[in-house]
């Protein structure tokens, strides 16, 4: 499989997201599953910083659909397209990804602010 079938896939399944064919939950935290006419499983990769419960946040996803298991790392592609899923599937994700998008916009404009 190359990166631009994953992609493909990706996009597939977020059309299915939006058209109802999917079905999201948020099955315990970090892990999320979708039914309908496929289901899929998507896992927050989170690794350990210190002790049992530190750690660096969400650094990837692991999807496993059709006995297909694939993992996207932050800032890529992939990564940034099962998230926009999961915040079509389950409206509590959009909301921090909206906020997580101002955030950004607000480090962007005080850092070119600081150029000029």
């Amino acid at each position: 499989m190359n990166a631009a079938n994953e992609l493909e896939m990706l996009a597939a399944i977020l059309s299915a997201t939006k058209n109802g064919a999917l079905v999201w939950r948020q099955e315990s935290p970090g892990r999320y599953e979708a039914t309908g006419i496929i289901d899929i499983v998507v896992q927050e990769i989170c690794p350990l910083v210190a002790g049992d419960t530190d750690t660096a946040g969400v650094q990837a996803f692991q999807i496993e659909v059709n006995r297909l298991i694939l993992t996207y790392w932050s800032g890529t592609g992939g990564c940034e397209k099962l998230f926009e899923i999961l915040a079509a599937g389950l409206p509590e994700l959009a909301d921090h990804a909206s906020l997580s998008s101002l955030q950004i916009g607000e480090v962007i404009k005080r850092l070119n602010e600081k150029r000029q």
